[in-house]
């Protein structure tokens, strides 16, 4: 029995991906930590196989993201790189005053590169 591959397929597949790149994991790593073989994690994020809850649930699990996130609903955080949780333990650190300051720079060099895409 064949199926026609959906639009929903495909958006899963490309966030599984990018919550892969973007915690700086290999698909073998991937495919190692779920217990599937690195090919499957293609198929996955080609949209070839369909993925099963339980399977997207030890997916998020490996990546350290939520299972929503993934799913792309709206209130589901995105998932954080390594730099991005760096500069969280970093700003964790600061006194209230020095972040503010860190806030205006970031601000400021915001505003240089453009508004967000």
């Amino acid at each position: 029995m064949s199926r026609t591959v959906t639009a929903y397929d495909v958006k899963l597949g490309q966030a599984v991906r990018t919550a892969r790149q973007q915690a700086g994991m290999a698909q073998s790593e991937l495919a190692r930590r779920i217990g599937v073989a690195f090919q499957q994690i293609q198929k996955y994020e080609a949209a070839k196989n369909r993925i099963a809850v339980s399977t997207l649930v030890d997916i998020a699990g490996a990546l350290e993201v939520s299972p929503s996130s993934l799913l792309g609903l709206a209130d589901a955080p995105l998932p954080l790189s390594p730099t991005d949780l760096e500069m969280l333990e970093v700003w964790r650190r600061l006194e209230p005053d020095d972040q503010a300051t860190a806030l205006k720079l970031f601000a400021s060099l915001a505003r240089r590169v453009g508004p967000a895409d």
